[in-house]
């Protein structure tokens, strides 16, 4: 039995100093709810936050705290989770027509043509118009900016515009869907996944990554409570402790086995 013992002994004090390790990690640690000073003052030991709705949401490595505008937040077709401030959004959309396959001979009939890079072009009173020679599609904006680039270039065609709310519209009546949005300065346009963006109101917003890496924007009024993850006040001590318990009770296991089983294998076996 003690030659057996000598051969697994590695693999016992293994087990009972990874056993000693997992208790020391649950009971080291305890959860306390942060005052909102505390908050602000170090948003980044903020473990996870308790909504006014009793939903929770755990944070990987704090919030920062930051006081945004009134805006739209949502999930893009990307797959990104995004916030637009309101001075950056020139057009709120909440249809968007069908795109139409590229006729050279209809060039004239277009309202709207979308870029690859997600650019919305639309060309003044006078329209489009095509080289066939350069393949280039070229206008004046309706900024009044020239305008020219490859047809291949163009992502989509439109010949129609997209129905469109006023921001102050949209934040007053809740029905109302957004499925896109213009964005100032260079007119790109962002569009969400369903169910479309969402109001951000403004004010003090809590930030952060998930446990889960996605990035969240939660109003600080919709959030009842502030959790925090720490050490409990006897953490040093109970360090020390762990490791002297570790050390005593490998001995006492070694010293059982070799006072119970020691005098069986020191007998002699006579040789007949």
């Amino acid at each position: 039995m003690k030659h057996l013992y000598n051969k697994i002994q590695p693999f016992v004090h293994v087990i009972i100093i990874l056993s000693a390790m997992f208790y020391h990690g649950c009971a080291m640690y305890y959860s306390r709810i942060m005052t909102r000073d505390e908050v602000y003052a170090n948003p980044v030991e903020v473990g996870w936050v308790k909504l006014m709705d009793s939903s929770e949401v755990l944070f990987n490595g704090g919030v920062t705290i930051n006081n945004l505008s009134a805006g739209v937040t949502g999930v893009t077709a990307d797959g990104a989770e995004r916030y637009i401030p309101g001075e950056k959004i020139k057009e709120l959309q909440t249809a968007i027509p069908d795109a139409v396959l590229f006729d050279k001979e209809k060039v004239g009939k277009l309202k709207e043509i979308h870029l690859k890079n997600n650019i919305s072009v639309r060309p003044d009173d006078s329209g489009f118009a095509y080289d066939a020679h350069t393949g280039r599609l070229s206008c004046r904006t309706e900024d009044g900016k020239p305008f020219s680039s490859p047809a291949e270039s163009v992502a989509k065609y439109f010949t129609e515009l997209p129905d469109t709310v006023s921001i102050e519209r949209f934040f007053a009546d809740t029905t109302i869907s957004v499925k896109s949005v213009l964005m100032k300065p260079v007119n790109q346009v962002l569009t969400f996944s369903k169910p479309g963006a969402g109001r951000l109101p403004a004010g003090d917003m809590a930030m952060g990554y998930t446990t889960a890496g996605d990035l969240v924007t939660i109003p600080m009024d919709q959030i009842a409570f502030f959790i925090k993850m720490e050490g409990s006040a006897a953490g040093v001590a109970g360090n020390v402790g762990i490791v002297l318990g570790v050390v005593a009770l490998v001995s006492f296991v070694d010293m059982i086995v070799s006072h119970r089983y020691g005098p069986i294998f020191q007998m002699e076996i006579p040789i007949r």
